[in-house]
């Protein structure tokens, strides 16, 4: 399981990256574009999942209980 500290910048420029879009960004079928919206609705649930997607791909889970370091 990797740490933030052995995150690339990149890596850790895109975990924010998906965070700020799944609070923020939204689909405006009428205009047929996403825009920023600070008052989105979103759900705790949504951000979690979105969230954990990019961890799993970042390989930032853990795959056994271990002590915290």
């Amino acid at each position: 399981m990797q740490r933030p500290k052995d995150l690339s910048r990149d890596e850790l420029e895109r975990i924010v990256n998906e965070l700020q879009q799944a609070l923020y960004l939204r689909y405006d079928e009428e205009a047929d574009k996403f825009l920023w919206d600070p008052a989105k609705e979103w759900s705790g649930f949504d951000v979690c999942d979105a969230m954990g997607h990019v961890l799993t791909e970042l390989s930032m889970v853990p795959e056994e209980i271990k002590p915290f370091e």
